[in-house]
Formats: structure tokens, sequence, C-alpha cells
């Protein structure tokens, strides 16, 4: 493939090594690359699309000239055309991909690419390519071909011909091992369909590159010059009315050893930490991710797990994952699972608050299509409970410098407290570009402080910016992520705060105790109390928590429970045998299961021995 090239000078950029777009945004790594005027591309329900059409209009075409007439395109590659990626290192392009059309008179494809100008003099590539030749030239059948392949030069390359079809998805796996070898695989296939080395190619690709995914109108014949008996590669262009496609429904560029995941060894109220981190490349449905086992004592359990799915618009199968734990199937298409018509590409954490009985479990991830799992964290204590379930799905306000974003009270007993926040952060404005000029030619860095973060910060623990326990836009690019926090608290009231920079995104906040509070919380004054009396909550109306006082005259059995207008309760504040005295009560707004309740009017009761008092507050948006 040919493209005009832009120039950049001095650029610096940032090459995560994990580069993964599934297409919900378009990510600014890329750069399209379009000639002509009627062609269109687009980032839709999950998935990037391209179509070329009427290249030239439907007029015959030719060879192609020095200054590139008559070439038209339609594509994405590394942003300007860059060649970030090191002849040195070890690289890999994960891409899955489908046309949508038999290809006419042009050529397309995918893989890793040293782009350059007419005349073809470098040549290095290591890609999959289809292209088919006007039938116009005599030797259009032997420049025909879909194939697997790798070039050096112009004398220099090994292909295989494919025998996939392409008009369906399959999962593309392009390598280069830096100085010693380069592969091609398709789909799952352990064994790869091409691979070459030194001697085949007669010496390493001894240049930078990047990646390229393209349609044009473009043919490479491999011939002989006519003037010097030379090896040439001679560029034609054609002309035709119609349209031909491409779905792409991510890609993943991967350096170095990077591994996906990694696992969190159980110790305190953690019971199973699998950081997952993986996209399924859709090949097949089925068991997908575990079973992960983990050993618990019989106390109330928390099963936590983050995931995305998508939906591909009638392209393909939408994305679905479903949960079996200990062989119950939570099944596709339900509340406890991802559905990607359902969620359309919105990152979800499913909860599960339940008791297993003491000894070793075991929890699986089914998949159908790609979605991405993030994580599964299993927490667990004797006297556990969720004090905190919030969903957000919030970005914080464009401009946050440090900015207190969010705040969430709970109280607990001395013991240890697991923070689970799910959520991204993006770079702004993209690759970290420093001397590249603005519209007014003006030369300007361009650094972190523009990009997304979220630091975390519970009572007088700061956990810091640009941590494992904080995210970061030029980390995750965009990307999801998990933070689990563990932390060792006295007894009594706790306030837990997030801070922003620029607009990060928080899907879920989860707060679990290890030692629920005595009384929920509760605090006894020290003077006696001459009656039975239950007093005006204060502040009334209230958010996000308002305190109940009241007083026994003398040891008794004491129940404080919320009610809604219907009379349910719907959580229990107090249940135990109290001494004579004032006391208070704080209510965070949640429900049994940590959640937060809606706003309206709600009622708090009292019943102390055989007495029954009932008084009402009022939750504020």
């Amino acid at each position: 493939m040919l493209c005009l090239v832009v120039a950049l000078s001095a650029q610096t950029y940032i090459i995560p090594d994990l580069q993964r777009d599934d297409f919900k945004d378009f990510k600014t790594w890329w750069s399209i690359n379009i000639s002509g005027e009627n062609h269109t591309w687009g980032v839709f329900n999950g998935y990037f699309m391209a179509t070329l059409n009427n290249p030239n209009n439907g007029q015959q075409g030719g060879e192609l000239p020095v200054d590139m007439t008559g070439m038209e395109n339609i594509g994405f590659s590394t942003a300007y055309l860059m060649h970030v990626y090191s002849k040195d290192d070890t690289i890999q392009a994960i891409i899955r991909v489908k046309t949508l059309n038999a290809l006419p008179p042009g050529s397309r494809g995918w893989g890793f690419w040293r782009s350059e100008e007419l005349p073809i003099t470098i040549n290095q590539a290591t890609w999959v390519f289809e292209q088919k030749a006007d039938p116009i030239y005599s030797w259009a059948s032997l420049e025909t071909w879909w194939r697997a392949r790798i070039t050096r030069g112009l004398q220099f390359h090994k292909s295989v011909d494919l025998t996939v079809n392409n008009q369906n998805w399959h999962v593309y796996r392009i390598v280069r091992f830096g100085r010693q070898y380069y592969e091609i695989y398709v789909d799952d296939d352990p064994t790869p369909v091409v691979r070459a080395d030194t001697s085949d190619l007669g010496g390493i690709l001894n240049e930078d590159y990047g990646f390229d995914c393209w349609n044009d109108n473009l043919i490479y014949r491999y011939t002989q010059s006519a003037t010097t008996g030379n090896d040439t590669v001679e560029v034609y262009y054609a002309g035709w009315l119609g349209s031909s496609s491409f779905v792409v429904d991510y890609v993943e560029i991967i350096s170095g050893n990077y591994k996906y995941g990694h696992t969190v060894a159980p110790q305190g109220a953690v019971r199973l930490r699998e950081v997952i981190n993986e996209i399924d490349n859709g090949v097949q449905d089925g068991l997908w991710k575990g079973p992960y086992q983990f050993t618990v004592g019989g106390g109330p359990c928390l099963i936590l797990a983050t995931a995305k799915a998508e939906e591909l618009d009638g392209y393909g199968d939408d994305d679905d994952l479903k949960i079996v734990l200990d062989g119950k199937d939570f099944g596709y298409n339900t509340p406890r699972s991802w559905d990607g018509d359902t969620d359309q590409g919105q990152p979800k954490t499913i909860v599960i608050d339940t008791v297993l009985s003491p000894g070793t479990h075991e929890i699986s991830f089914y998949s159908e299509a790609t979605p991405i799992l993030y994580d599964a964290t299993v927490l667990e204590a004797p006297n556990g409970q969720v004090v905190i379930n919030q969903t957000l799905n919030e970005s914080a306000p464009a401009g946050s410098v440090d900015f207190l974003w969010k705040t969430f009270e709970f109280d607990c007993d001395s013991g240890q407290v697991a923070i689970y926040i799910s959520g991204s952060a993006d770079e702004e404005p993209g690759w970290n570009y420093r001397n590249y000029p603005d519209p007014n030619g003006v030369f300007a860095d361009i650094d972190s402080t523009d990009d997304d973060e979220l630091r975390v910060e519970l009572d007088n623990w700061d956990y810091g910016w640009g941590t494992d326990s904080a995210m970061m836009g030029n980390t995750l690019f965009g990307d999801s992520k998990t933070i689990l926090i563990m932390q060792d608290v006295p007894a009594g009231h706790h306030v837990l705060k997030l801070y922003a920079n620029e607009t990060p995104t928080v899907y879920k906040v989860i707060v679990y105790v290890e030692n629920k509070a005595a009384a929920s919380p509760l605090e006894r004054r020290t003077a006696l109390a001459q009656s039975f009396e239950l007093g005006a909550n204060y502040p009334n109306p209230f958010n996000p928590s308002t305190t109940i006082p009241f007083k026994i005259p003398q040891a008794g059995h004491v129940v404080l429970q919320i009610l809604d207008v219907n009379g349910r309760i719907i959580q229990t504040l107090i249940d135990k045998r109290l001494q004579p005295g004032a006391y208070q009560a704080r209510w965070s707004g949640n429900d049994f299961l940590g959640k937060q309740t809606a706003s309206g009017i709600y009622f708090y009761r009292l019943k102390y021995n055989k007495q029954v008092t009932t008084r009402k507050l009022i939750k504020l948006k």
C-alpha cells in the first residue's frame, strides 16, 4: 500500500505495552488515511468500518505516476504514518476483521509496513494482503492473490496463499521477533501459516515500521525493469463503480513480553483476585476463563467481576459473557451477565452477595463473540458486610485539577476494609507529541497534565496519583481498570474520597468491611437517659447521611430500622441489647445490600422492650 507521508519533526510519544482498540471510540494513536472524495469511514457500535466508493469515478486507470495521481484509498494506520516500532522490537498485532464484498481491482490488507512513496525500493512488510489485478492486463492472473506475506526489498519474500474466506470473521496475528524471525497466524491455529527468518529474506527487516489497515485501488506488479533488467515493483491504479468495505472488531498491538493479567495472592478478606484484562478472540464460544478456585471459611461472600460487551449492528453476533459458580449457571442475557445488545459497550461490574459453605469453590466465565473481562474478585470474612455499593457511570467535570469529585461515608469496627472501584481514564489529546505545531505554527509541549487521572483517599491514607491504586490516562488510553485497595482501619466513621484530574470515569464503587459496625454505627453518650425517647433526625432532609438520636432509661433490647412508605424494612441499624443511656445512629442511605436508596420519604422505627415509636425522614437527590 502506498500513502502520502506526513513529515513531522522532533516527536516524542508514549507507546503502551498493550494498545487495544475495540472501537467504542477511535484511539488517538491512529490516523485515518483517505485519498479521494467519495470514501467513507466511521466508528460505530463497537467496530470500525471503511468503504471505498467509485474510485476514479469508474474511469479506466493505468500505471501510477510518481505524484500518485489516481491513487484512492481508505483505512487507518499508526498516527501520521509514523514508524514507531523498531526493527529490534518484539511486536505482535492481533486484528479481528472481515470484508463485506469480493475485492474489485485493487488491494486491501492489514499488518506491519514501512511506508514509502514511489519508486518502491524498501518494500519491507509483514502483513496479510489481498490483491486483484484489472483483467485488462495480460499478467492479471499472476497478480491476483490472497496471501500471508513477508517481504524484504525487491528480491526477497515468503508468501503463503490463504484458504480462509475473508468475508467471514477471522483473527490474524502478525508477529515480528526483532532481528530473529517473523510469523503470521490465523485464528487459533498454533502453527503459523508463514514463517520467515534471515535465511529466507537475505537478512533482517532492517527498517522501523508502523501498522496499517487499508482498502485501495492499487495493484502491485512484481517484475523486472525493461531498461535495467533489475527487479522492480510497478504500481497501477484502477477505476470502477461500486463499493468495497471492511469491518474491524478490534485491534491489539502488544509490545515485548507483555502479559494480559496477573494473580494476586489471597490475603486478609481477599479469597480470589484475578486481574484478567483480556478480550476473547471470538473464534470459539463456550468456556473462556477459569475455572478459578478459591477457599472460604463460610462467611458472607462478595463476588465481583467487571467486563464489557458490545453489539456489532448485524455484522456479527453481539458479545455475551456469563458466570458459572460451583455449577450454578447465571445464564446469558440476564441481569447478572454481560449482554452486548443491552450494555452497548458500557463496562459493567456484576456483584453477587452470597454465603458459601466452608471449603473450596470455583468460578468460570463463558463467552460468545469478543467481550472483554477485566477481573474476577472474591471477598469473604466471618463478619463481612457491604457498606457501599454504588453505580455511578459518571465522568468528572472537564478541567478538574485535584478536584474532590466524590465522597462516600461508612462505619465499621476495626479490621480490614476492601475498596473496589471500576472505571477508565484517557490521555488528552492522545499520544504525547512534543514540538508538534499547533494551527498557528507554534510548537508546544503536551504533557500528562492534560490526562485523565483518578486518585483515592480513605481518611488520612492517600493512595497517590500514578500508582496501582489510581487510574492514569497515559497508561489506560481510555481502556478500563479495576482498583482493589485493602486497608486496616480502626473502629468508627470513615470517609472515602475520589479526586480527579480532567475527566476520569467511574462505573462502580464498592466498600466491603471485614467487621461490620457493632451498632451500624452507634455512639454512646456519657449521660444516662431518664426516659424512652426517639429524637428528630438531623439533618432532615438529608444527603448523603443523617443522624438519629434516641434514649433508653433502662437496659433492654433495641431495634432501630428504616422503612419505606409501604412499610417494608430496607435497613436495620441496630438489633441488640443496650445499656441505659443516650445514643446516636447514623444512616448513610443504603439498603441491606449496601445499595443507595432512591430519594423520597422514609420512616425510622425504634422498638425498645415492648414500646414502639416511629418518625419520618426525607432523603434528597
